[in-house]
């Protein structure tokens, strides 16, 4: 009877201990998460920064670490710098994404092709994907390249990889081979971009950032409609010294780089105290503007252009002063007429902040006088040739449709 409950006590005593022990072992045994390198260098343009927006965010959707490299320049290779990324971060395999530029005899809906290169594990070269881009059509050309992105980094994951060939076969040269005979005909359809199989779109299709709506229009055409908010400074007659005002422009943008705009300048109300009389001039200038901007460097461009300005004049006199006696009008219309240059840094494609200078010649202008009891004097004499400058913060709108 005594050695019953000795082991019962023995048997609950190892149950207790093997539970905690089982369960260190699953949890040891769950996979760790792998890295993967995204290399997309810097290009002319916006497709690599699009491509790095886009591929990125299909990759988010695979159980695996991202890091996404920007190299401004390629030292040694594609290869080797591949196998510089993998060392550094500890990549499982490092997906590479080059810009193809369109050959001389490419037509004009040809717009090169984007390379997208896989070293992978313990690999002695790279495979690799060309994905074809069309001037009319860059977004599905981005979004087919992310769905292979996508698919290959899964199927690697897995340890298999599906849709690659040698990096060798995506160079143009092996199109300029007609005399091949033979079996070598049907290579090009292998090597030449194709719509993403159906499995292979499939993945990512919950992941997408942003559904796309046709009626929006493509993410690279341009965008028609434009805001402006600011500041223009000028001189304007003796004696009254720089003006000060809040402009505001609405514009119609027909091209990349070339705005057409209509806006209002805000001028403070300036007064004039010359015995024996006193009076206030309002200024309303209306603007009518254009130009052209030069991209010089990513973000960056400097803008011509020229400025067409009605600037109304109010004179308001004090009741108990004598108004001007020369000009008894107490509206005046002065126009004049400014070429301009500028510069400007571009944020993103919606919003650009710009500086500008320019001479401002007038066309209409007129002096404002009080009779003395020996002489006229006068006493507002606007400059003929003006000196302006301002600053302006743009905003674009409504994206043209395809």
């Amino acid at each position: 009877m005594r050695s019953r409950p000795r082991t019962l006590a023995a048997l609950v005593a190892w149950a207790c201990c093997f539970a905690p022990v089982t369960q260190r072992d699953a949890v040891a045994l769950e996979p760790a998460e792998q890295t993967v390198a995204l290399v997309i260098p810097e290009h002319a343009g916006e497709l690599d920064e699009r491509a790095r927006a886009t591929v990125g965010a299909h990759l988010q959707s695979q159980r695996a670490r991202v890091v996404i490299e920007r190299p401004a320049r390629v030292d040694g290779g594609v290869f080797e710098a591949s196998l510089r990324y993998a060392s550094e971060h500890g990549a499982a395999f490092v997906l590479w994404v080059a810009l193809e530029e369109p050959g001389p005899d490419a037509d004009a809906n040809d717009g090169g092709a984007f390379l997208l290169y896989v070293l992978e594990p313990g690999a002695q070269g790279l495979l690799g994907r060309r994905v074809a881009i069309s001037r009319d059509a860059s977004s599905a050309a981005l979004e087919n390249l992310a769905n292979v992105a996508s698919v290959v980094t899964a199927s690697l994951l897995e340890g298999d990889v599906v849709g690659l060939v040698p990096a060798e076969t995506l160079t143009p040269a092996q199109e300029e081979q007609p005399e091949v005979e033979g079996p070598a005909a049907p290579a090009p359809p292998e090597v030449a971009p194709e719509p993403a199989p159906p499995e292979t779109r499939q993945p990512s299709a919950p992941e997408r950032p942003v559904p796309k709506d046709d009626s929006e229009g493509d993410d690279d055409a341009p965008m028609r409609m434009g805001l402006s908010l600011g500041y223009t400074g000028n001189i304007f007659a003796s004696g009254i010294g720089w003006q000060n005002a809040a402009a505001l422009s609405l514009a119609w943008l027909p091209a990349r780089g070339a705005f057409v705009s209509l806006g209002y300048d805000l001028v403070l109300p300036n007064s004039v105290d010359a015995p024996p009389a006193s009076f206030v001039l309002r200024r309303h200038p209306v603007v009518l503007a254009g130009g052209y901007r030069f991209v010089i460097t990513r973000g960056l461009d400097i803008e011509l252009g020229a400025r067409v300005t009605v600037d109304p004049i109010v004179r308001v006199s004090a009741d108990d002063q004598v108004a001007p006696v020369a000009e008894r009008r107490a509206v005046y219309v002065f126009s004049s007429v400014a070429p301009t240059v500028g510069v400007g840094y571009q944020f993103v494609p919606e919003v650009r902040l710009g500086l500008f200078v320019g001479v401002d010649a007038v066309l209409r202008r007129t002096q404002y006088s009080v009779q003395l009891p020996d002489r006229r004097a006068i006493v507002v004499n606007p400059y003929p040739i003006r000196v302006i400058a301002g600053a302006r913060l743009d905003f674009s709108f409504l994206r043209a449709r395809r």
